[in-house]
């Protein structure tokens, strides 16, 4: 019995860090998000790009407007490119995944990125999915 109990304890104890950890990663508040990827034509194109394909949708716009990016690195407000990562993975799921809001000429620029184009995105991103842009950079297709 004794044994048993031990070894209860000792498998909680590795069990209770990783579910705590896990909970914390449930988007919960607003993160500061840097994107980096490569716009796509669809979702199989965008999954042959990097190593995650995100959806953007537009804020007032029909839910079938989106852009597709092959994410080849994101990033948390102080670079953690892992912290990054996570955020994203909490929105598999979701279609859109994003749902883009923001001054009219930055949203133009994902909404009109042609295919092959490359692009990093700031901005704020909410628990609701809500990813107020602050800057976007376009890199043309070469």
């Amino acid at each position: 019995m004794s044994k048993t109990l031990g070894l209860l304890t000792v498998l909680g104890s590795l069990v209770l860090p990783l579910t705590v950890h896990a909970q914390f990663q449930v988007l919960d508040s607003t993160r500061v998000l840097t994107i980096h990827g490569t716009v796509a034509a669809d979702e199989k194109a965008a999954q042959k790009i990097g190593y995650d394909a995100i959806s953007i949708g537009f804020t007032g716009a029909p839910a079938d407007a989106m852009t597709w990016v092959g994410v080849v690195a994101a990033m948390a407000f102080d670079g953690d490119a892992f912290e990054g990562r996570n955020i994203l993975q909490t929105l598999d799921g979701y279609t859109p995944n994003l749902l883009a809001s923001g001054k009219a000429d930055l949203i133009a620029k994902i909404r009109n990125a042609s295919s092959g184009s490359r692009l990093v995105i700031n901005g704020i991103l909410d628990p609701s999915r809500n990813f107020l842009v602050a800057s976007v950079r376009v890199i043309p297709a070469p």
